[in-house]
């Protein structure tokens, strides 16, 4: 099969000489699969924070990198990809079907081949974006439930480099490629399926460098605010449509360049605004990671969670500053087999705010198998340092418990 070629007519930009015939079904199909993807995502809050696994109540610890929660971020923002990029590749994919439509015999296989390529850049995009999201989750940067940076300065720092992306050249380059579908065509299809799957990848590709930057801004307003997220679509569509496209994307980069200037003064005049709820929920969090982290071996990962290098441990009538002695200790007595570490659990565990940068914590522990299991009581001292929760003082209360015996 010879790759498509152009009809008669086909240097023609009319959306009704794009759409005629069988181009309507096309059309129809994505108009539904963009109009399902929206109704979801309108549908998913405060649904989708059930689905990702993550807690109604910020005193429940989320668990970012289980696999449910990731297989659950991952589909939502597929989904939401959908719905934000379909719209902008439309003209494009419909100009390809026409195409394929006056070339070869079955040119819905040769679009689908098309569409699912381009998805498939996006869908890989979603997998980077989803890890990033657990990351950021789990760092405490983003609550849970609304998944928008707390930090007023690093949201500044996200629109700056958004903004200064919308000026760069390789911006341009990228925009002028999804702007001009029948150039496009022209000087990038291949004969056969697999040229129309090449075709679909790298208009993909085009569109995610021209397109990424805006999708991070997702996490300044929140991946959980519908109202954003129909503006940021809105802009994308905008781009490639619109009449000026190097005004539009002028007025798009100063703007965000200057509302980052914004952000940024106003992060160095005052500190940020102070929620006790929030502040508890990371608390929790950090003995959260703390507590898997020792469960699956990660001794240095266990320690993060303390202040490093001067956290004070008091235990037996003695203290100490040794955070690196301490992770040697663990390393050295609890590492290699797992049946030696045991099984760490933190519970009953009680958050009393002082101020908005420290706070006292008082939890039960159990160290279940291993060679020495124990029960007790952690009294800890929280501090926020540079934006985290670390735990500068703590204190141990614990006693052995007897081991099961074998039979």
């Amino acid at each position: 099969m010879g790759r498509p070629e152009p009809g008669p007519g086909a240097e023609a930009t009319r959306f009704e000489r794009v759409i005629s015939g069988e181009g309507w079904i096309v059309a129809a199909a994505l108009a539904a699969a963009v109009l399902l993807a929206w109704v979801w995502l309108w549908l998913a809050p405060p649904g989708a924070a059930d689905m990702a696994g993550m807690a109604m109540m910020p005193a429940t610890p989320v668990e970012p990198w289980r696999a449910a929660y990731l297989a659950a971020a991952f589909a939502m923002w597929t989904l939401m990809m959908v719905a934000m990029m379909l719209p902008s590749a439309a003209p494009m994919i419909l100009l390809y079907s026409r195409f394929a439509r006056k070339a070869v015999p079955s040119p819905f296989a040769y679009l689908a081949a098309f569409v699912l390529a381009y998805l498939a850049v996006w869908t890989l995009f979603s997998a980077l974006a989803a890890t990033a999201q657990a990351g950021l989750v789990a760092a405490g940067l983003v609550p849970a439930m609304t998944l928008a940076l707390g930090n007023v300065r690093l949201a500044g720092a996200l629109l700056l480099l958004a903004g200064l992306y919308q000026l760069s050249p390789l911006k341009r380059a990228c925009l002028d490629q999804c702007r001009s579908p029948l150039s496009f065509i022209m000087r990038h299809s291949r004969p056969g399926p697999r040229g129309a799957w090449r075709l679909g990848l790298i208009h993909g590709l085009y569109c995610l460098g021209c397109c990424w930057a805006l999708m991070a801004l997702l996490f300044v307003g929140g991946v959980m605010n519908l109202a954003w997220i129909a503006a940021l679509a809105i802009l994308v569509l905008a781009e490639k449509v619109a009449p000026a496209p190097p005004t539009m994307r002028r007025l798009t980069g100063g703007g965000l360049v200057l509302a980052a200037m914004l952000f940024l003064l106003a992060g160095c005049a005052k500190a940020p605004a102070y929620d006790p709820a929030a502040e508890e929920a990371a608390i929790r969090q950090v003995i959260a990671n703390m507590e898997r982290a020792w469960n699956r071996g990660d001794f240095r990962g266990y320690m993060a969670g303390f202040k490093n290098p001067d956290v004070v441990f008091v235990s037996r009538g003695r203290f100490q500053r040794d955070w690196q002695g301490t992770l040697d200790h663990y390393v050295r007595d609890y590492g290699g087999d797992p049946a030696r570490r045991g099984r760490l659990h933190f519970f009953d565990i009680r958050v009393e705010m002082l101020s908005p940068d420290a706070a006292q914590l008082i939890s039960r522990y159990r160290l279940e198998g291993g060679g020495s299991p124990q029960d007790g009581v952690n009294t800890r001292l929280m501090r926020k340092v540079d934006g985290r929760w670390v735990i500068a003082l703590n204190h141990v209360s614990s006693a052995e418990v007897a081991a099961p015996q074998g039979r």
